[in-house]
């Protein structure tokens, strides 16, 4: 077996201590996807609610 493949058999078994492990957030969307979301809250937000077309005349 190469050395990598021990390497990364023992990472498996032993796994990494926790100061070693790198602390990260998963994020629920992508940037591109939380963009979008924030365009788009703006107007799909109840009539009653201010928003885009908070000022616009309404017929």
């Amino acid at each position: 077996m190469s050395t990598y493949l021990e390497y990364r058999l023992k990472l498996k078994n032993e796994g990494l201590p926790p100061k070693d492990k790198k602390i990260h957030r998963t994020k629920p969307y992508s940037d591109k996807r939380e963009k979008i979301n924030r365009e788009y809250a703006k107007m799909s937000r109840p009539v009653w609610e201010p928003g885009v077309f908070a000022n616009k005349k309404r017929n």
